[in-house]
């Protein structure tokens, strides 16, 4: 689906992390494991959890020698349920909605005259728990995995990866030929919570590039007020179907 980059890009910088053992109904997390000493290891034990329900805040900061920007992120992840809700700010630009429900998504940039509606929705393979073994399989295949530590992150246990960015070859076509293309990848540093397996933190460097994701606050909840994903849009905005 075109504009998916909205929820489906990684993004966070760092802040402080409040994530409750218990929620209010009282579905307790499972207690942290013992940090483990591979990413295959971790791949592992991240993969034996279950899914979850939560609530999210988080920054994402991108900055280079010239460049400094910061998106501000809230994550309704009710994917259990075939339901999602994602807002995106950055700096001061207008806002970005997505929300989806009942195998549809409706994208919105507030301000606009108009809305595009998706007939393709989430599932729990959008959940923040298989982002995370996404993250690990991208570690895995882009970089040379040099380390896995055991760190206190944000008053969490974390595991804490991180991998020089290999150079990987590229088959492109060029004037009808194709050609061999090297391409470096980016040095990755991950932490995951090794309670729940969610994503902390994640940063990203190549060629002074420097992309920053970070968790500020994460609610894990079974429940959810519903009309948080319901596909309307202010008065006055045209919703435009997208096949």
């Amino acid at each position: 689906m075109k504009n998916r980059w909205l929820w489906k890009s990684v993004l966070i910088a760092g802040m402080i992390v409040s994530i409750s053992a218990a929620d209010e109904s009282g579905n307790r997390v499972e207690a942290a494991a013992p940090i483990k000493s591979s990413i295959e290891q971790v791949m592992a034990h991240v993969q034996s959890k279950v899914a979850f329900s939560s609530y999210l805040e988080a920054t994402y900061t991108f900055q280079n020698a010239s460049t400094q920007n910061q998106t501000l992120i809230k994550v309704w992840d009710n994917t259990l349920n075939g339901k999602l809700r994602r807002e995106e700010q950055r700096n001061q630009e207008p806002m970005h909605v997505y929300k989806s429900q009942e195998g549809k998504a409706l994208l919105y940039v507030r301000g606009q005259a108009s809305a595009s509606l998706y007939n393709s929705g989430v599932s729990v393979k959008d959940n923040q728990l298989n982002r995370t073994v996404e993250e690990l399989k991208r570690l895995q295949l882009t970089t040379n995995s040099t380390r896995v530590d055991e760190e206190e992150v944000l008053n969490r246990t974390a595991y804490h990866l991180s991998g020089k960015g290999k150079t990987l070859e590229r088959i492109i076509n060029v004037g009808g030929k194709q050609e061999k293309l090297l391409q470096k990848q980016p040095d990755v540093e991950l932490w995951i919570d090794s309670e729940t397996g969610l994503l902390l933190k994640k940063i990203s460097t190549l060629n002074g590039d420097t992309s920053i994701y970070t968790v500020n606050k994460v609610e894990f909840q079974s429940s959810f007020d519903q009309s948080l994903f319901v596909l309307n849009v202010p008065k006055g905005v045209t919703i435009i179907e997208t096949k």
